[in-house]
């Protein structure tokens, strides 16, 4: 916890500061999506979460591959956070001709209407415990919105009480650079 609270502050400081470099480029972001998978999937098992991804080979999208890795690390370990064991964390995409859209969607605790504008304003704390306990920073998910803005993309929230979250945030595509 101290460790993603660092890495998260660090991050967002330098952003803040704008000392974090920008090098966009074509990605697939498949490929970061499994890295991830592979260091998360250790903490699924022992919630006993299932943690799929459904996102097709060669998923391209331009922007900056460490912010990218960031946004994906954040939302997974969200998402993790706030399933019950039994649940599920799943991330598939949809694309059209200029974005693709990732939605990072869990069967977890969700967050109530009045409490998701919350999430992102920093003045504002907003602290929900994990389903073991897990603490959070507060944050993750503005990180994550600043980094999809800054990659030219939008990130949304669906949620409900008892039956889960989804993150959704669009990047464009390469040809649309």
């Amino acid at each position: 916890n101290l460790y993603e609270l660092l890495r998260n502050l660090f991050t967002w400081s330098s952003f803040q500061r704008g000392t974090i470099e920008f090098h966009p480029q074509y990605i697939d972001i498949r490929e970061i999506i499994d890295r991830n998978l592979k260091l998360f999937m250790p903490v699924a098992e022992r919630k006993h979460i299932t943690l799929r991804s459904l996102i097709q080979e060669e998923t391209a999208i331009y922007a900056d591959a460490s912010m990218v890795y960031a946004i994906i690390r954040n939302l997974i370990s969200n998402a993790l956070k706030f399933t019950r064991p039994g649940g599920k964390v799943r991330i598939s995409a949809t694309h059209n001709n200029e974005f693709v859209e990732v939605s990072v969607a869990d069967t977890g605790v969700g967050i109530c209407e009045k409490d998701l504008s919350k999430l992102f304003q920093i003045d504002v704390k907003y602290q929900q415990t994990g389903t073991a306990g897990e603490e959070g920073t507060g944050l993750g998910l503005i990180l994550c919105k600043e980094l999809i803005e800054k990659n030219g993309g939008s990130l949304s929230l669906e949620s409900e009480i008892g039956k889960g979250t989804t993150v959704m945030f669009t990047l464009p595509k390469p040809s649309k650079i």
